[in-house]
């Protein structure tokens, strides 16, 4: 049996209760890691599992909030 490494945002949508638009968001400010797989976006094991201690909506800060 193998283990998930990467989760869709159909997947995501459903265990956070959020909309693939919100995730979409999400993911264009930075707040969520995302990769391209095949054509699809999808999100790493590793990435869900931060989003899963830190929670839904408190994100990364991106290398310009950063610097600052």
């Amino acid at each position: 049996m193998t283990e998930q490494t990467m989760f869709s945002f159909s997947q995501l949508e459903k265990r956070y209760s959020v909309s693939k638009e919100t995730l979409a968001r999400a993911a264009k400010r930075g707040d969520i890691v995302t990769v391209r797989l095949a054509g699809r976006v999808m999100v790493p094991v590793a990435e869900v599992f931060r989003i899963d201690l830190a929670g839904f909506g408190h994100g990364r800060k991106s290398n310009k909030q950063a610097a600052q």
